[in-house]
């Protein structure tokens, strides 16, 4: 194959250097913000439950697959088996060691791909710090999600396919790409989009391969990586009866009908979605609780222009093919993000703001061919990006910090411990925030929109997805609801039919967290206040 037994090229960064440094940011953001993401404790449920004999799953006795993302719930497990089940603070602690270390091996693996693409040396330099400092990457490093993984098979398939110069390169690639399969399934929206950019914008006459030669590549890293995946989904599907997460199934429910045609419509529309604050492109570039609101209004705009650029930069000639490749790939899981799933989970977005970012890099060098005037804009304006981040990152870190101590501890963790003071054996409780409630609670759970319930998917098809119809049909010993939840979703009250709730307790953080002086702060608000229903024993007729 052509250009893969070149002798690599002296690399402008060093990748120990860069992998320290980017180690140490992501363990500094853990240990100043302590942040543990809602839904790690979902998973750590069934990740317990294997490390300790009883099978994964999330309740006992009942063989459902409630999570997404295989490495998320087994390589836990393997943190609280090497601890010997004695502490989940050390379990966690271990498991956030293994992302900071993934997360530092991700950034090297991307300063190494641009080394190796001979870009201007202060182009790579700036794209790792911007890497290393994205608000999203370092609070996922650590936060007890799989997102990190992720970005360390997503840097080992760029270089891969940007900078290994083996003939060996297929089997890195398939590698890669099983990794990402086993970090998250739905990662074949990514390796099918960036295979295609690829074949799309390869240019053999600036020392690169064939169409041909490619197509050879992926067929043989496609072979590996079915082989090394196949375990997996063949376990999966004899344990679960179904191959497919469950998680997918309820969160589909709420998506609705989606079709390919729709898909490729959200493509064509992303720059107006992405103008028009309808789209994900400002959270992909922006602070991950952007949406809440409490941001200043020129970190939307700024953040909305960045990700329109990065959308755009496959269009332009002359930039590098590697960068209109990470550009278009980009722009796919854009749309994938907008279109298909229920709502774009903040975990989904460093992958896709890396390839952005790498798309960006790309004009920018093309920018500096083009004479002084752009030179200086372009110098301009990645200097600007390099502030925009840090800035955010530097007040999403306070946010986050406050958020684990007013929300995650003194709210989430106590309604769990109350409720397993309070409950009888065998009750149950219902909510939308499964995480620390479920786990701290101990008691079977019946989350919206049913992650942990078949039951409470079953109902909502059967019910239009109304949530008083939902509860009159499951009848949940316990119901943990937002005020906003009881006004949207319940008309204001829990009148439901055959069913008689009394307010058992109020778990109120609204006055701490007003107060606050934090950019931000409207991540916090929507998870102030939560009321805890009791089901009465006795239903007047």
């Amino acid at each position: 194959m052509q250009a893969r037994s070149e002798s690599s090229p002296r690399p402008i960064l060093s990748t120990t250097s860069v992998f320290l440094a980017a180690a140490v940011l992501a363990l500094g953001w853990t240990l100043a913000t302590d942040h543990v993401w809602e839904d790690y404790w979902i998973t750590f449920r069934s990740s317990k439950n294997l490390a300790t004999g009883h099978g994964l799953l999330h309740e006992h006795g009942e063989r459902l697959h409630t999570f997404t993302s295989p490495l998320g719930v087994l390589l836990p497990a393997l943190c609280s088996l090497l601890i010997g089940n004695q502490s989940d603070l050390a379990a966690l602690w271990l498991f956030r060691l293994m992302g900071v270390a993934a997360f530092g091996g991700a950034a090297a693996l991307f300063g190494a791909s641009a080394s190796a693409m001979k870009m201007p040396r202060l182009i790579p330099v700036a794209l790792v710090l911007w890497l290393m400092t994205d608000n999203k990457s370092l609070d996922f490093a650590a936060n007890g999600m799989e997102t990190s993984i992720l970005l360390l098979f997503t840097g080992w398939m760029i270089w891969a396919l940007f900078a290994c110069r083996s003939d060996k390169a297929w089997a890195h690639l398939g590698a890669a790409w099983a990794g990402l399969m086993w970090t998250r399934p739905d990662s074949f929206i990514t390796i099918g989009a960036m295979s295609a950019a690829v074949l799309l914008f390869t240019k053999p006459n600036e020392g690169g391969m064939t169409r041909k030669a490619w197509l050879q590549l992926f067929l043989k890293a496609a072979g590996l990586c079915t082989l090394l995946y196949l375990p997996w989904f063949a376990w999966a599907w004899w344990y679960y009866g179904t191959p497919v997460p469950h998680t997918v199934t309820a969160k589909g429910g709420l998506a609705g009908s989606r079709s390919l045609l729709g898909g490729l419509w959200s493509f064509v529309r992303q720059p107006v979605n992405i103008l028009m604050e309808a789209g994900t492109g400002e959270a992909v570039l922006g602070p991950p609780n952007i949406r809440f609101g409490g941001w200043p209004q020129f970190v939307g705009h700024a953040c909305r222009g960045i990700a329109l650029i990065a959308y755009l930069v496959w269009l332009v000639p002359g930039v590098r093919w590697q960068a209109r490749a990470a550009s278009l790939a980009y722009a796919v899981f854009l749309a994938y993000l907008d279109y298909f799933p229920a709502y774009p989970a903040s975990w989904y977005l460093p992958a896709p703001a890396w390839l952005a970012l790498l798309g960006l890099a790309g004009l920018i060098e093309r920018a500096l061919t083009l004479g002084k005037a752009f030179q200086r804009a372009a110098w301009t304006f990645c200097a600007l990006l390099l502030l925009l981040g840090l800035w955010m990152t530097f007040h999403s870190a306070r946010t986050f910090a406050v958020q684990q101590q007013r929300v995650e501890i003194e709210n989430r963790k106590q309604i769990g411990l109350w409720l397993k003071e309070h409950a009888e054996p065998g009750d149950t409780v219902f909510m939308e925030c499964l995480g620390y409630i479920g786990y701290y609670s101990g008691l079977r759970t019946h989350d919206w929109p049913g992650l942990s319930s078949p039951q409470v998917v079953k109902a909502a098809k059967a019910n239009g997805y109304q949530w008083a119809a939902t509860l009159a049909e499951i009848k949940p010993s316990w119901v943990v609801l937002r005020p906003q939840e009881v006004v949207l979703h319940l008309g204001g009250d829990l009148s439901i039919p055959d069913c008689r709730y009394r307010l058992a307790k109020v778990f109120d953080a609204t006055g701490r967290i007003e107060k606050l002086d934090l950019y931000g702060k409207g991540l916090l608000s929507f998870d102030s206040c939560f009321l805890v229903f009791h089901l009465e024993k006795e239903v007047a007729p």
